[in-house]
């Protein structure tokens, strides 16, 4: 077979055409699924997992809940590197149909093989596979299994949580690479059962012949009467695997088969019945209708469906199996098992009933456990229907013994979906019990893995990413040619990608402040599974390790890709992965994402980088790359201006500028990144950490403007708060303390997250009393406290020496009022009292042994805070020189406003 688009062989290839896949650089695949009746996770983990994850793909499995495996310790990985996914119906859940997507390419089989190593190695089966590509072509047939994807949930609902999102993602994958390409006719049909019965989609001819194998016939030969019925045939070849031809008495076979039933519905239609004996090994699984003409033309139907009603003539929705086919015509060559030609004696032929009228070779259990889930701090169970009594769930823990269970808690009578509180990691095992009337503890047959959606969403990165990314972003601050090629690479790969569009869903997460409204259609990602395809995007650009950095995370963290826990578990018995024997045995966790071991406690950050001295070249070249790294924000995406703003941040505490404001200091570049750091496409899972770097950067800013001031750098100041005040609203108090623990501050003191959340407060909810007390906490020192006695008077207390200069710096702080009054005491109990009443400043404190009152015009250069610390300037300006001990007409005017009387120990203020 050639590994074109649209080209099909009849063998099991789909395990080659992954490999090839797997060893591909673009690991383009984004989704994985494998539906199947049985599955062995022991194969699966150790043949098929590592090989799906490194395409790239989210891995899924889907399974019938009643067949799922009951040997807990063959599952190391579900739940933390893959989704194992069950699905309750009816029938049996029995669809064979292996499916690899991704916006490139696309590998899909339709076949009879169950996912273990009998049905991909041992066993003779029936395997159709396709291959797609954008460039290509895409076979027509992918149509229909998109139909099969998409109306499956609304015909068979009890599926896994988890299963019924990987359905729908894997069809709008395949959906979208069938649309983006041509369709190639490749002579085949998929049927499913989904609404209607197979029987019912198959050709409508008459056929000359039917050649028939299924390895289960159903009881009664419902199935061959309804054959019967549609094609009119005139013989009929049934081929049955025998095991002993030798017997005079019976012949024994290794199919499920009732010879009396199927010849007496021959007979009663008459129609010539032949059985045809094929050889005894390997076991024959593959099922196959193949109907042979009149004029020599002959169709097929292969895939999951035996020769039973449950599976041909009834429809999910009606309780029948749910079940896939592939009809393909015209065939070449065919594709009935080969025989000796000479029927065998019907007489003799064994019936054998293994199965009863829906498929199960075991009774049924009363409840059915569907999935356990870790969603936001707890477990959610969910069961395929009401619970019909009171139910226990019990939690074997990932590193503890399978057979050691811990009880979670009791599940209520008619409950389909519990959560219970609990901290449990991915991959412990989740069982059931119940007590019966008889007083009888019975525990469910199989466990089903925990699954952590955080963890298996998250895909191996692309190796064709971003190379240049490095361990640490402190190293952007040492190799230059690094820093350059990383930064080209994001602004290259940025244009490349295609650019996603996602539906608005919701406002941003948080109300806008007054005088500000959303973005006009505000872009979110909502889905958890749109998010992760976002973050994988952002891992190619970006590489892991900035990825990490820009979501909050410390550099050395673990690195995001870390999908299971730091070590297997005890009970785990695996060769060692050096061992070049364990290559094919080892996880996909062994062969791509060794990890580091992630600890409790954050080792104290290490800044040697940063705070080294550096040379007068060396530090302009910094300063140039983070002016580079600023000018380059509004052309990328929102997770990538924020991993951009984060090297502005960690920036700010090195040795590179001059000083904090000016021409070489970081004070201009943080204040353009701030800027920069806001836009349209802010998925509402950015808008916390987006929030705390935002405020970070207001408050390192804040800090370099005296408040009160009419600097350039106030009104710089300014306008990055009215750019960003609405980001503020959205602030993550976890995001904020990892965004300033990677923030080195050359003082060494660390920045309070309080102090910074209580800054960001003041912007985004404006209080006039509450900034002027910040304020003056920030620009007076030996403040002890600070009130509003009443409108427009301020009292101060402290340990300051000159009161008078404390009074002056309240009044440059206030707003303008007509009348104002700051009344401050420190040490020593020396007092000032100033107002500002019109134009005019009455100072107010204690001298030689009098209370002196003095008056000073007030202008453009003459301000209290001037006044207060030039006493040169108090002797020029004053308006009177004689006569101070008592205040002027306007003076007392001004008191009375206030309230203030003065006395000997000082002023008064009633209310």
């Amino acid at each position: 077979m050639s590994d074109a688009a649209g080209t099909s062989v009849q063998q099991p290839s789909f395990r080659r055409l992954l490999l090839a896949e797997a060893a591909r650089d673009d690991r383009q695949a984004t989704e994985a699924l494998l539906c199947t009746y049985g599955i062995n996770l022991g194969f699966f983990e150790s043949h098929l997992l590592g090989p799906l994850r490194s395409t790239g793909a989210v891995v899924t499995t889907l399974s019938d809940a009643h067949a799922f495996p009951v040997d807990t310790r063959a599952m190391t990985s579900a739940g933390i590197s893959y989704v194992p996914a069950v699905a309750a119906i009816g029938g049996a859940f029995h669809p064979k149909v292996n499916i690899l997507a991704g916006p490139r390419r696309a590998i899909i089989s339709v076949g009879s093989g169950n996912l273990s190593m009998d049905g991909w190695h041992n066993n003779d089966e029936l395997c159709t596979v396709f291959t797609a590509d954008i460039d290509e072509g895409c076979p027509a047939v992918v149509a229909d299994l998109v139909d099969w994807l998409d109306t499956l949930p609304s015909a068979a609902p009890a599926i896994s949580p988890a299963g019924i999102d990987a359905l729908g993602r894997v069809a709008n994958t395949l959906r979208t690479l069938a649309e983006g390409t041509q369709p190639i006719e490749t002579g085949h049909t998929l049927v499913h059962n989904n609404s209607t019965s197979i029987i019912d989609q198959l050709p409508t001819e008459r056929a000359h012949t039917l050649s028939l194998y299924a390895p289960f016939h159903g009881a009664g030969g419902h199935a061959l009467e309804a054959l019967i019925e549609r094609f009119q045939p005139s013989t009929i070849a049934i081929a049955v695997q025998t095991q002993d031809l030798g017997d005079p008495v019976s012949i024994r076979n290794r199919t499920v088969i009732d010879p009396p039933a199927l010849r007496r519905v021959a007979e009663k239609a008459g129609v010539s019945l032949s059985f045809l004996a094929t050889a005894p090994h390997p076991y024959r699984h593959g099922k196959l209708i193949e109907a042979t003409l009149a004029n020599g033309h002959t169709w097929t139907l292969t895939g999951s469906a035996n020769l039973s009603k449950a599976a041909l003539l009834n429809a999910v929705i009606n309780g029948g199996n749910s079940e896939v086919g592939l009809i393909t015509q015209p065939v070449a060559t065919s594709l009935f098992p080969p025989t000796d030609g000479a029927p065998l004696d019907g007489a003799r032929l064994q019936t054998v009933t293994l199965l009863d009228s829906t498929g199960d070779v075991t009774p049924r259990e009363p409840v059915t456990l569907l999935s356990a889930e870790i969603h936001d701090g707890q477990i959610v169970v969910n069961l395929s229907g009401p619970a019909p009594f009171a139910v226990t769930v019990e939690i074997s823990h990932y590193r503890s013994q399978p057979d050691e269970h811990t009880t979670l808690g009791r599940i209520p009578v008619g409950a389909v979906t519990h959560a219970f509180e609990a901290d449990y990691p991915g991959g412990s095992r989740v069982r059931l019990s119940w007590t019966t009337s008889e007083d009888t503890r019975t525990s469910s047959a199989s466990a089903r893995p925990l699954i952590d959606r955080g963890t298996v969403r998250r895909r191996v990165s692309s190796g064709s990413g971003n190379k240049h990314t490095p361990t640490e972003p402190t190293q952007f601050f040492e190799d230059p040619a690094t820093s350059a090629a990383w930064l080209n690479a994001v602004q290259t790969m940025a244009t490349q990608q295609a650019t996603k569009t996602f539906t608005p869903r919701t406002p941003p997460p948080a109300p806008v402040a007054a005088g500000l409204a959303p973005a006009q259609g505000w872009l979110t990602i909502d889905d958890p599974d749109t998010w992760q395809g976002y973050l994988d995007d952002a891992t190619t650009r970006l590489g892991e390790t900035m990825v990490v950095f820009a979501l909050g995370g410390l550099p050395r963290m673990a690195a995001l890709t870390a999908a299971t826990p730091t070590a297997a578990p005890d009970w785990v018995d695996r060769p060692d992965k050096q061992d070049a024997s364990a290559e094919e045995g080892a996880t996909i966790e062994e062969i791509e994402e060794t990890a580091p071991t992630e600890t409790t406690d954050t080792p104290p950050r290490d800044w040697a980088r940063l705070t080294r001295q550096r040379t007068t070249a060396e530090r302009k070249r910094v300063r140039n790359w983070l002016r580079t790294v600023v000018d380059a924000m509004p052309q990328v995406a929102a997770i990538d201006r924020l991993a951009m703003y984060r090297i502005m941040l960690l920036g700010t505490g090195g040795r590179f500028w001059e000083a904090d404001t000016g021409p070489d200091g970081w004070f201009d570049l943080l204040a353009d990144a701030t800027v920069h750091l806001d836009g349209h496409d802010i998925p509402s899972a950015l808008y916390g950490p987006i929030g705390a770097a935002a405020a970070a950067g207001t408050y390192l800013l804040d800090q370099c403007v005296t408040p009160g001031s009419d600097t350039r750098d106030a009104h710089t100041y300014r306008h990055v708060v009215e750019a960003v005040e609405h980001l503020l609203l959205g602030i993550d108090d976890v995001a904020l303390d990892q965004t300033l623990d990677n923030i080195p501050d050359p003082s060494g003191l660390a920045i309070d997250a309080q102090v910074v959340r209580a800054r960001a407060d003041l912007i985004t909810d404006p209080n006039p009393v509450k900034n002027l007390i910040a304020d003056a906490r920030r620009l007076i020192d030996d403040l002890d406290d600070i009130a509003l006695l009443r409108p427009g008077v301020w009292r101060l207390v402290g340990e300051f020496t000159d009161p008078g200069r404390a009074a002056a710096a309240i009044l440059g702080l206030a707003p303008e009022e007509p009348v104002v009054a700051a009344w401050a005491t420190g040490r020593n109990e020396r007092w000032a009292l100033l107002i500002r009443h019109g134009s005019t400043l009455t100072w107010v404190d204690r001298h030689g042994g009098h209370n002196r009152y003095r008056d000073f015009p007030l202008g453009q250069m003459v301000t209290p805070s001037s006044l207060a610390v030039n006493p040169q300037m108090q002797v020029d300006r004053r308006v009177r020189v004689n006569n101070i001990t008592v205040p002027t007409d306007a003076a007392a005017e001004a008191l009375e406003h206030c309230r203030v009387w003065i006395e000997d120990s000082g002023p008064e203020v009633t209310s």
